[in-house]
């Protein structure tokens, strides 16, 4: 009998705990019920953006999610992100900070003069180049000189891409799944070892910059998301020449018979700009805005979001809202030329870098 009833006693547990997380989600927004202790865990797959974008086709573009002890609203449509951006923005203007981030402008010609310079010599050798390698290297020199007036990359060096690995396994860190971030009070024990995890590559960026960042930040977010839209602007000409060829034609009637386009000029090209902006949407670096938190409790659409609530703004599944995006699955840079649509954060349907 004493055994029944000390196996029962962690059952009763649960079920008030799951029994409570019910009765507070009463005036949250509709939502996936989540089973009692980890919540909706296994209703998020290895894509959390798909994977809360097919949740909220079924529960709406404000959702209410589980994941262990910490509940999340995620908004996946323009109208609810702009109700929580620019409408709330102060009672929504906390933010939660990931186990893993504790744990760890001038234009710059010259560092494109370089770039050209090396795709030309590369080119009369007949070599084969890495867009991705040169991106990086060429962004993270014009971040470095902005900074400390002084280059920390060379193309053909092999710490370049030492750097970057460094940098996309921070990144990674920074958005892989954390138990501790769920489980607030496991991050002591650090039962994934995302600290040492983390540090390493940590070490590796400041002793391949060989002085002290203080703003470190400015070359984790910066170097990978301009390289890795570079990177899909050349992947999507490859796969559309008539959309190649266009731009091609465009650049060489600009050019004509000075070689080269000064930054000044670019606003004088239309289509290769749509097709940027329609690469960003397609192919967003960061699927997810930089989460928020409810400092205050605070009404969205009439359901009452209490203090200390994430808010997700699902970008990725904005970005191809039906209902907003002619053909979203397309890749079409025409629809941009005619459109005031821009990613200074003024569209909802359209947040490659979020708003404000």
């Amino acid at each position: 009998m004493e055994l029944l009833g000390f196996m029962l006693c962690p059952l009763l547990f649960l079920l008030v705990i799951h029994g409570l997380s019910l009765f507070r989600r009463r005036t949250l927004p509709p939502g996936p019920y989540g089973l009692p202790l980890v919540g909706n865990l296994f209703d998020i797959g290895p894509k959390p953006h798909e994977s809360l974008a097919k949740l909220a086709k079924k529960h709406g573009p404000l959702m209410t999610i589980r994941l262990g002890s910490v509940t999340g609203v995620v908004a996946s449509s323009p109208a609810m992100a702009r109700e929580i951006l620019p409408k709330n923005d102060e009672a929504c203007s906390g933010r939660p900070i990931p186990d893993a981030v504790t744990a760890l402008d001038e234009y710059n010609h010259a560092a494109v003069e370089e770039l050209i310079q090396h795709v030309k010599e590369a080119s009369q050798r007949e070599e084969a180049v890495d867009i991705g390698k040169l991106a990086f290297a060429t962004v993270l020199n014009q971040m470095s000189n902005t900074c400390v007036s002084e280059n920390v990359a060379d193309f053909t060096s092999n710490e370049i891409r030492a750097f970057r690995n460094a940098v996309k396994t921070l990144i990674e860190v920074d958005g892989k799944f954390n138990i501790a971030d769920i489980f607030p009070w496991l991050k002591p024990l650090d039962p994934q070892d995302h600290n040492a995890y983390g540090a390493k590559p940590m070490l590796l960026i400041v002793g391949l910059m060989q002085f002290q960042m203080t703003s470190l930040d400015l070359f984790l977010a910066g170097t990978e998301t301009s390289s890795n839209t570079t990177e899909w602007v050349m992947t999507e000409l490859l796969l559309n020449p008539s959309i190649m060829a266009k731009v091609r034609q465009e650049v060489s009637d600009n050019v004509g018979a000075k070689g080269k386009i000064e930054e000044s000029e670019i606003f004088e090209l239309p289509y290769l700009q749509a097709v940027v902006k329609e690469t960003m949407r397609l192919h967003l670096s960061v699927p997810f805005l930089v989460p928020h938190k409810t400092k205050t409790s605070v009404k969205l659409k009439g359901y009452e979001v209490p203090p200390n609530t994430q808010i997700l703004v699902n970008a990725w599944a904005i970005a191809r809202d039906a209902e907003y995006w002619e053909n979203p699955m397309k890749f079409m840079p025409e629809r941009f030329l005619k459109s005031e649509v821009d990613f200074k954060g003024q569209h909802f349907s359209f947040l490659p870098f979020g708003s404000g």
